[in-house]
């Protein structure tokens, strides 16, 4: 007899999960600026820099940064602009799948792994929409 065992999620709960995420909305950054450059990269990002109230304080006479800029390529750059605040994770991945001729797997994986990079630097948040009641 077992003492310890090992309990597994139902598929229908690991189903549910992975529904949930593909309908979050990705919604931009309101302070952070996109503007073209030039090649190889496609596009600079800056966000401003969230700082304690010491640091803002002391942030003018030691000439600290208050903005952080990041360098996007292409497909990055494409992500970004399809980022409009009413598409969801799910559809995004599509119409990347779509552009590139990539199976849905294969998108998803490119698709949630640079949505990853986004939300780390500060680019993009992640919404949940409101569910019907």
């Amino acid at each position: 007899m077992r003492l310890f065992r090992r309990q597994s999620k139902p598929a229908l709960a690991r189903r549910s999960w992975a529904q949930f995420q593909l309908h979050t909305i990705p919604v931009r950054n309101a302070a952070a600026t996109a503007r073209p450059a030039d090649a190889p990269v496609a596009s600079l990002v800056t966000v401003p820099l969230r700082h304690g109230a010491l640091v803002r304080l002391l942030a003018g006479p030691l000439a600290l940064r208050t903005h952080r800029t990041f360098a996007l390529d292409a497909i990055g750059a494409e992500l970004l602009g399809q980022i409009d605040g009413s598409a969801t994770v799910g559809q995004l991945i599509d119409a990347f799948a779509a552009s590139h001729r990539l199976t849905f797997f294969e998108a998803r994986a490119l698709v949630c792994a640079y949505l990853v990079q986004l939300l780390e630097r500060g680019i993009v948040a992640i919404g949940v929409p409101k569910t019907p009641t």
